[in-house]
This record gives C-alpha cells, sequence and structure tokens, in this order.
C-alpha cells in the first residue's frame, strides 16, 4: 500500500506537482495485479513464485518450459496457495517471507492451519 509522498518543497519547472505526486497520481491509472504462489511438486517439495499472469506461469511449470527450473524434474505441479497485490513490492515481500518458511510451516499454510502456522514461527523464528 502506498502511503502518501512527504510534502516536497520544489515544483516542477512547468510549476505542476513534484515529480513524486506525479509518480504515485500516474500509479493510479497503471495498477497492475502480482500473484504470489506456492506449487506443490510431485517429489514433496514446494515452489514459491510470483507473476504477473498466474494461468500462463502455471501452464509453463507443468509444460516444463525451461529445464534450468526448480519444477522441470518435478512435475507435475498442482496450485496450493496464491495472494495477489496491486503492489509489486508487497508481493516481493510475500515472496520472500514464504521462500524462509520450513516445509511444515507452508504445509499449515496450505491447509489453512493458522494455529500451526503461529506456532511454527514461535518455534523457529518470526519469518
Amino acid at each position: 500500500m502506498l502511503s502518501e509522498a512527504p510534502k516536497a518543497r520544489s515544483r516542477s519547472a512547468a510549476g505542476g506537482p513534484p515529480p513524486s505526486r506525479l509518480l504515485l497520481s500516474s500509479q493510479k491509472y497503471n495498477v497492475k495485479t502480482y500473484f504470489v504462489y506456492m506449487v506443490f511438486c510431485a517429489d514433496g517439495t514446494y515452489y514459491i513464485g510470483m507473476t504477473g499472469d498466474l494461468e500462463r506461469r502455471l501452464a509453463e511449470h507443468n509444460h516444463g518450459v525451461n529445464p534450468l527450473c526448480y519444477t522441470f524434474s518435478r512435475r507435475p505441479v498442482a496450485l496450493v496457495y496464491s495472494s495477489s497485490f496491486d503492489d509489486i513490492w508487497e508481493a516481493i515481500d510475500c515472496e520472500k517471507k514464504l521462500k524462509g518458511w520450513s516445509h511444515w510451516k507452508k504445509s499449515a499454510l496450505v491447509r489453512g492451519d493458522w494455529g500451526s502456522v503461529k506456532a511454527l514461527s514461535k518455534k523457529h523464528g518470526s519469518r
């Protein structure tokens, strides 16, 4: 979520709002949705990623588009969790947090077992 930019003392050369305000106002009209997703792989592991097109990305994982991708040799994969964001930085933060979680904590999230997610957070730090 974007907070209002601090009031700038300078104005643009044309006398309009400062550049930081222009950037924030232009973002209102160019909103894109980003997805953080988790797939369960055939070998029992989880893969976490971020994309702007979830359906396309899942198809790429399952068709094996990139032999260097983690999921290439672990197909098929199944979507087990996704969350959408309008702010790319929030999506990146979420992806990083989930990637730092243990397998057990990811499994608890997939099950919707918030008690276990919380307990595993206390047990292994606050990731």
